[in-house]
C-alpha cells in the first residue's frame, strides 16, 4: 500500500525495528528541540558507508543553491472518495556530486505531524533516512541502503533514462533487508515556471514505476529542476491512494 502523509518504506521499517526490539530508540522531544543539530550529526557523510558512497554517480551538473527550500501542498485521494491534504516543507542543502542532505517537516491544518531526514542522491533515492511522527514519545532507528546494485545519472534531456536497484533496511539490521527499484524516463522538458513562477530554468518531466521485492509497488512522476539538480516528486498511484504535490513555495540562496 502507498502511504499518504509519511515516508515510503521508512516507517514501516521503523516499526519492524521496533517491535523486534532492535535498533537505537529516538527521543522525538529532542529531535524537535534541535532538528539542524540532529541532521548534521545523525547524517552526515561520515555516518555513510565508503562503498556506497563510491557507487554514486560523479560529474553531476553543479547544484546551484547553498540552501534552497521548497512547500509543496499535498493531496490524496482514495478509491472510496476519501480525500486528504497536507503541506511538506523541504529544506535542503548540497554535499557535491547529486547528493543532498535535507529534513521535511509535514503539517496539516497549521500543526506539524512529521519530520523526515535524509541524505538523497539528487532527491530521487534516500540513501540514509529517518521518519520521526511528532506525534508520539520515540521512533526507530534510522534506514540505510545496505547494497546499491545500481544508480543511473539523473537525465538530461527527453528519452533518456534512469534505474536503481538496492537493498534497504534499518541501520542494525544485518540480513533479510528489502528489494528496492526504479525505473523512470524523461518525456518532456518543459518552462520551470510551469510548476512555480519563481523556478529558473527547466524542468525535466519523468515517468517512473517503483517495485518493492520484485512486485510493482506505486508509479510515480517526477519534475527535474534542471537549474538546482534535484528531483521532485509530483504524483504518486499505489493501490490504494493516488497523491499529488504541488510547488507552492521556492526559495535559493546562492
Amino acid at each position: 500500500m502507498l502511504m499518504k502523509r509519511l515516508a515510503l518504506g521508512a516507517m514501516a521499517a521503523a516499526a519492524v525495528a521496533l517491535m523486534s526490539g532492535c535498533g537505537t530508540m529516538t527521543d522525538v522531544k529532542m529531535v524537535v528541540s534541535d532538528p539542524d543539530a540532529h541532521l548534521a550529526h545523525a547524517f552526515s557523510l561520515e555516518k555513510m558507508a565508503p562503498k556506497l558512497l563510491s557507487q554514486v554517480p560523479r560529474n553531476q551538473p553543479a547544484v546551484g543553491f547553498r540552501k534552497l527550500t521548497i512547500k509543496t501542498e499535498a493531496t490524496s485521494e482514495e478509491p472510496t472518495g476519501k480525500k486528504d491534504a497536507w503541506v511538506n516543507l523541504f529544506i535542503m542543502e548540497p554535499f557535491g556530486d547529486g547528493l543532498i542532505r535535507f529534513k521535511r517537516e509535514q503539517s496539516s491544518n497549521g500543526i506539524p505531524f512529521n519530520m523526515f531526514f535524509s541524505v538523497s542522491y539528487a532527491g530521487m533515492l534516500d540513501l540514509r533516512s529517518q521518519s520521526v511522527p511528532l506525534q508520539g514519545g520515540y521512533v526507530g532507528g534510522i534506514y540505510d541502503v545496505k547494497e546499491l546494485k545500481s544508480l543511473s545519472p539523473v537525465p538530461t534531456a527527453v528519452g533518456q533514462t534512469f534505474e536503481s536497484e538496492y537493498s534497504a533496511g534499518p541501520e542494525v539490521q544485518l540480513l533479510n533487508f528489502t528489494e528496492y527499484q526504479r525505473k523512470c524516463k524523461a518525456t518532456k522538458l518543459v518552462p520551470a515556471t510551469d510548476y512555480h513562477k519563481d523556478l529558473p530554468g527547466k524542468v525535466l518531466e519523468l515517468d517512473c514505476e517503483n517495485f518493492r521485492d520484485g512486485a510493482l509497488h506505486y508509479r510515480s512522476k517526477w519534475a527535474v529542476i534542471q537549474q538546482f539538480g534535484i528531483a521532485v516528486m509530483t504524483e504518486a498511484v499505489g493501490t490504494g491512494s493516488k497523491n499529488t504535490y504541488k510547488i507552492v513555495e521556492v526559495s535559493a540562496q546562492r
